[in-house]
C-alpha cells in the first residue's frame, strides 16, 4: 500500500530519530547499535579512551555502530591527526551559546567491511554536495502555491484516521507499518508541518521536527536539539517547491520561539539532490565544510547509515550515505527570525 518515495532528512527510529543517552550503544533499526556518550570530553586522555572503547566495541549481530559525544573544541583541534583512531570521526558540529560555545557535537562510527560504500560513489556524492552548497542560492524559482495550504498538524488532526492514512502513504517507503506511523505522528516531541492540496484535501508533502533535551553529566543545562527529519512528497507533486515551502515554515516556527534550540540539524540523503538544495538555500552549514575547518577532511559523511527506498539499488550499496547539515542557535535566529 502507498507509493515509493525518495527520502531526505531521514529518521533512525520510528519514534525517536535523535536517540538517547546510553552507553555502550544499544540496538536500533537498520542493523545498527546507537548511543550518546553521557560525559563531556574535556581532555585528551578522555577522548583517547572513548575512541579506543568505541574501536573495540563488538558489532554483535549488527554491521554499524554510531555514537555521538560532546567534545571540547580545544581538545578536538589539538587531537593528533596521525592517530590511527581518527577514522572514527564522522561529523563535527561546533556549537555556540553560553554553555556550549567551547564544545562540538561529534558523530563517531564504524562499519563492517561488508557495509562499506564504494569510494567512487562517495567521491561523486562529495563533488555534487560541494557544487550545490557553493552555488548562489539567492534566487529561487517562483512556484505557485495558490492550490496548497501550509499547516501545522495539530493534536486533533493527528487523531484523525484519514490524516493517519495520508501519512502512512507518505512514509510507508521507510518500511513502517500503519501502527508505527501512528506512533510517529502522535509523538509529543514532534512538530509536523504539511502541505495540503486544497483541490482534494490530500496531504501531499510533509516535514517533521523532533525536539529533545540531552543531559550531559556535570553541565548545568541540557543541549536542546531539533532534528529536521522525515521529508516526503508524493511523486506526482514533486518539483513544485512544496518541501522547500514546508521546510522553510518549520525553520520560521523554530526561530520564532522565545528560546530556540541550541542546534537545528538534519541528516540529509546524499542521493537526493533536491534535499541538498533545500538545505543549502536555507543557509544550513554542510558537514564537509566543518570537516575542512577541523582538518579532518574525511569527517563529513554518515557512511551507509540507513536504508532508504531506491530503485535499482546497486548490490554494493546496500544502505544510504547521509550528510549532516545544520544551523546553530545564533545562525538560526540571524537567518530565520523575522
Amino acid at each position: 500500500m502507498g507509493e515509493k518515495l525518495n527520502g531526505s532528512d531521514i529518521p533512525t527510529s520510528f519514534v525517536s530519530s535523535i536517540g538517547e543517552v546510553v552507553w555502550p550503544p544499544k540496538e536500533t533499526n537498520n542493523e545498527r547499535l546507537k548511543g550518546i556518550f553521557p560525559n563531556p570530553i574535556n581532555d585528551n586522555d578522555s577522548l583517547n579512551s572513548l575512541l579506543s572503547e568505541l574501536d573495540n566495541l563488538p558489532f554483535l549481530n549488527h554491521s554499524r555502530i554510531t555514537a555521538r559525544a560532546l567534545i571540547s573544541t580545544k581538545v578536538l583541534m589539538n587531537f593528533d591527526r596521525q592517530n590511527p583512531l581518527c577514522h572514527l570521526f564522522e561529523t563535527i558540529i561546533p556549537l555556540d551559546g553560553e554553555v556550549f560555545e567551547n564544545y562540538c557535537l561529534v558523530y563517531l562510527g564504524k562499519n563492517t567491511i561488508q557495509r562499506t560504500a564504494p569510494s567512487e560513489t562517495t567521491s561523486q556524492q562529495y563533488e555534487r554536495a560541494a557544487s550545490i552548497f557553493n552555488e548562489n542560492h539567492e534566487e529561487r524559482k517562483n512556484h505557485d502555491f495558490s492550490d496548497f495550504k501550509i499547516l501545522v498538524i495539530d493534536e486533533k488532526m493527528r487523531q484523525d484516521p484519514q490524516i493517519q492514512q495520508m501519512y502512512y502513504q507518505l512514509y510507508s517507503t521507510f518500511g513502517w507499518n500503519e501502527e508505527e506511523v501512528v506512533a510517529l505522528i502522535n509523538n509529543p516531541n514532534n512538530l509536523l508541518v504539511a502541505a495540503r492540496d486544497l483541490n482534494n484535501g490530500r496531504i501531499v508533502s510533509s516535514g517533521l521536527v523532533e525536539f529533545a533535551d540531552i543531559n550531559f553529566n556535570g553541565l548545568p543545562t541540557p543541549l536542546r536539539l531539533a532534528e529536521i527529519t522525515e521529508a516526503a512528497t508524493l511523486k506526482e507533486y514533486r518539483g513544485r517547491g512544496l518541501y522547500q515551502k514546508v521546510s522553510d515554515e518549520i525553520l520560521k516556527i523554530i526561530a520564532g520561539q522565545t528560546n530556540p534550540p541550541d542546534l537545528v540539524f538534519g541528516e540529509s540523503n546524499l542521493d537526493a539532490e533536491a534535499v541538498l538544495k533545500v538545505a543549502a538555500r536555507q543557509g544550513r552549514i554542510p558537514a564537509f565544510k566543518t570537516a575542512l575547518d577541523f582538518n579532518l577532511p574525511h569527517a563529513w559523511i554518515l557512511s551507509q547509515h540507513v536504508k532508504i527506498f531506491q530503485e535499482n539499488r546497486p548490490s554494493n550499496y546496500p544502505y544510504n550515505n547521509l550528510m549532516v547539515t545544520y544551523l546553530t542557535q545564533e545562525r538560526l535566529k540571524k537567518l530565520w527570525r523575522k
